[in-house]
This record gives C-alpha cells, structure tokens and sequence, in this order.
C-alpha cells in the first residue's frame, strides 16, 4: 500500500447526505462568484454549474427524487408541478436560458472544446439570484427533517428549552469576503460570515 495518501475516497451513502450536497453547493457558489469577480470564466462556469446541481439535489433528496443526473432541466422536471420555484427555473424565459447555458458551459466547457461569449455581469447576477432562491428553498424545505439545537432559558429561576431557528450564515473566508460581496444584491455582510462555526452543514 502506497505511503502517499494525498486523498481517500469513501463511497458510502450516508442518511444526512443531503446536508452535504447542500454544503458544498454553498461552497460552490462562493468559489464560483469570486472565480467571476477574478475574470477566471471557465473555472467560474464549471462551478456555478455544479452549486445550482447541488442545490437542486439536496432539495430533491429531501423527498428521495435525487438521481444521478447532470443536465440541469431534467433534474429539475423531477421536482416539476410541486416544487414551484422548479417549474419557474424551466419556464421564465431569462433563468430558463441562464440553466440551460449552465448545463451547455458544464457538457462543452470543461476541456475547452467550445469557444463562448460571456456577459459576466448579467451572468453572476443570475447565479446570485438562482443560488439565493435555491438555498431559502432547501432551508425552509429541510426544517421539518432538522432537529434544532436547543437553548436553555431561565426566567424566574425556572429553567425552559427554547428551539428556536438559528440563521444560516454563509462562510466566506475574510480573504474572498470583498470579491465575493463586490456587487451582489442578494448576499449582504449580515448573511456571510468567516467564523468555523459558519462550515458546519446544519441549517
């Protein structure tokens, strides 16, 4: 067995998976918006792809309809006619073309066989709104499966549990906190935060 172990894989399906796809589609999303701010088109396309599939398939794992499909329009017709927001990302005109050149970016994109046209600004815009909208969605979807962390109160020496929702802060390390908040309308500084605490997939 060789002694450099620089990376070990463990195909095992784990029963909160859905949290981690949800994770690393948030991580996604930052690198894929600060690769944006950097001018880094290709690295940028591929993971901005990969976070709105992420997103997608953890919402979709919540009701077991998670497979293992790539191509973003058919991902999301699993969840078509129930999950709204679904539907409005196969039907409005702009975010239907902005998935489907995400989807093209991801087949095309990864070796450079296609060449492109981009308009970055209006681009990023799109994955800040989709990422926004994907990440109330899986958050406001996957509560009824979360057990909340519990808070002591006392009050007139009475000691009660309180469960109360607890905000999901994005982690951004303070080095791409600029480049990533640089003219995003839906992420503000209240939403992001550098803190470890801010990595652990628990919503």
């Amino acid at each position: 067995m060789s002694k450099n172990n620089f990376l070990t894989i463990r195909e095992v399906k784990q029963p909160i998976s859905f949290l981690f796809a949800w994770h690393i589609a948030r991580e996604h999303y930052v690198m894929a918006r600060v690769s944006f701010m950097q001018g880094m088109v290709y690295p940028s396309c591929l993971l901005a792809e990969q976070s709105v599939e992420l997103f997608i398939k953890a919402i979709l794992h919540l009701d077991n309809k998670s497979k293992g499909i790539h191509y973003l329009p058919d991902l999301l017709k699993r969840g078509k006619a129930k999950i709204g927001y679904f539907d409005l990302l196969l039907t409005d005109e702009r975010l239907k073309v902005f998935i489907e050149s995400l989807s093209l970016a991801y087949g095309k994109m990864r070796f450079g066989e296609a060449g492109f046209d981009i308009n970055t600004k209006e681009l990023c815009f799109a994955l800040d709104e989709v990422a926004y909208s994907l990440d109330r969605l899986y958050q406001a979807t996957a509560q009824p499966h979360i057990v909340q962390r519990v808070r002591a109160v006392q009050k007139d020496g009475v000691t009660t549990q309180s469960y109360e929702k607890q905000k999901c802060l994005l982690y951004v390390p303070t080095a791409l906190k600029e480049a990533f908040l640089r003219d995003n309308k839906f992420f503000n500084e209240d939403a992001v935060s550098d803190n470890f605490m801010a990595t652990v997939p628990m919503p």
